[in-house]
């Protein structure tokens, strides 16, 4: 399951929209096979960080997928009415997803500040 996280959502609501989606699209899903199979089998998730560019681009790639909105941070109304922001996509376990995927950057690969080092006793 490919997670894709907006790198504009701030560092709380990005972890709790990861979250909800990888839960929602389990829901939406649960009853097609290649979810089943994923259960059964693998389980594994992957969690990028993308631009707003790759997230629109993503939902036009034709994977079933869903949209997770958070309603806390400020966006355009959804299809409810609601106010909030587009933050995390979550898309149905493949065995055939579209190679733009795996040009994604993994969520956390920044690389790591370098710590001062310490003096010696």
């Amino acid at each position: 399951m490919y997670i894709l996280v907006k790198d504009s959502v701030p560092l709380g609501h990005a972890v709790n929209s990861a979250a909800h989606a990888s839960l929602s699209c389990y829901l939406k899903f649960q009853s097609d096979f290649q979810m089943q199979l994923w259960m059964l089998e693998s389980f594994r998730k992957v969690s990028c960080i993308v631009s707003d560019e790759e997230f629109e681009y993503a939902k036009t790639l034709g994977h079933e997928h869903i949209v997770f909105t958070e309603h806390d941070l400020p966006g355009p109304p959804d299809k409810d009415g609601r106010e909030g922001m587009e933050t995390a996509l979550a898309f149905l376990p493949s065995s055939n997803y579209h190679p733009f995927f795996r040009s994604l950057k993994l969520y956390g690969s920044e690389p790591k500040v370098k710590e001062k080092e310490l003096p010696s006793l």
